[in-house]
């Protein structure tokens, strides 16, 4: 049985065809740039008509850094402050580098982003532009923003896309290496601070975050080499697994599970992928991690399924975590970035270090 799961659990479609949103934009920008005396525009023109995605988003001068990513490598200026983030979790490390974006994409919804716990304080009362809906760019409030860099790190942007960006202002894509949404946080975490100019800084960061996995494995030893999987009911018989190199399970890595050989054979990436309830036993591993939106409700319905009380898994070795629901655990593992690893780490280590199956090694 093929089930559809939720929308925030699996990237957006591109936009078919962006040619009338590109041309106009280039004609704003050339207009901006000969009235300031900038650019000219063939040369801007020259730019945007680039058939090749790895050309670089600006000419290098003096002061600008080179940054390598998925598309080739741009040159980006030393201090950028009209940041631009288009990945779903990108604003994240560059708020902890002490930037904030004047524009991001929609990811859970315009009620929830810039409004987390791990966030909010750093926000200090901004509001940025919602500019996208996950890899849905509107390229004119891109535009319309002035933006002097533009980070797409955590993303599914494509080559056209990285062209048609690159003719607004420099732009670093995905890192290299590493399939879409499947890049480590640490990865993510220094390739912003070299963006930004601030790769001490980004250092620093990561390596805090790493002592504070590195804690959390030290107190439960037990937990090393437990096979471990993510998943969401997000329906009645409906179930998402999140791949092997979801940023949900890194944090479960960090903590010292392991992605259960099952789920790396099922689902070996970074997206979601239907299970159906015919194949739960999937999920009959040392510690299952459900992520849900409706609380005890959510619970309870998954604790009636006749199928999953059958599974050992089901007694005593089921953590439930809610997205959106105080604390909103669920999401801070879903972002899985710099600064909502740690409220992660406090919260979800105290629920799995309740869970009676998993007291002893």
């Amino acid at each position: 049985m093929t089930v559809t799961a939720p929308e925030r659990l699996r990237p957006s479609l591109q936009p078919a065809d962006v040619d009338a949103a590109f041309a106009r934009i280039v004609d704003e920008l050339t207009r901006r740039r000969l009235l300031a005396g900038g650019l000219g525009a063939a040369s801007l023109l020259g730019l945007a008509g680039c058939d090749s995605a790895a050309s670089t988003a600006s000419s290098p001068s003096p002061t600008a850094r080179a940054v390598r990513h998925k598309y080739g490598t741009t040159q980006v200026p030393p201090r950028p402050d009209r940041v631009v983030t288009l990945g779903y979790t990108d604003e994240e490390p560059v708020l902890a580098l002490g930037v904030r974006p004047v524009g991001i994409v929609q990811f859970f919804g315009a009620d929830l982003d810039a409004s987390w716990p791990w966030e909010k304080q750093l926000w200090n009362g901004a509001s940025p532009q919602i500019i996208g809906d996950r890899d849905t760019y509107h390229f004119e409030k891109i535009a319309a923003l002035e933006p002097d860099l533009i980070i797409g790190l955590y993303s599914g942007m494509t080559a056209r896309d990285y062209t048609t960006l690159s003719a607004i202002a420099p732009t670093v894509a995905q890192p290299s290496g590493y399939a879409d949404f499947a890049a480590p946080w640490d990865v993510i975490t220094r390739m912003a601070g070299q963006a930004l100019g601030r790769e001490k800084q980004a250092d620093d960061l990561v390596k805090r975050v790493q002592a504070q996995f590195a804690d959390a494995r030290a107190a439960h030893p037990q937990w090393a080499g437990r096979t471990v999987a993510i998943a969401e009911p997000f329906e009645a018989h409906q179930w998402a697994v999140f791949g092997a190199g979801d940023p949900k399970l890194q944090f479960a890595e960090g903590l010292g599970f392991t992605v259960a050989p099952e789920v790396r054979a099922f689902n070996p990436g970074g997206d979601v992928k239907n299970l159906s309830v015919e194949r739960l036993d999937l999920l009959d591993v040392d510690c299952l991690i459900l992520l849900v939106d409706t609380g005890d409700r959510t619970k309870a319905q998954v604790m009636a399924d006749p199928v999953f009380r059958k599974l050992p898994v089901s007694r005593g070795r089921t953590l439930f975590l809610p997205f959106s629901q105080s604390p909103p655990v669920g999401a801070a593992l879903a972002y899985n970035s710099v600064l909502s690893i740690p409220y992660g780490i406090t919260h979800a280590v105290e629920g799995l270090a309740g869970l009676s199956g998993l007291a002893t090694s």
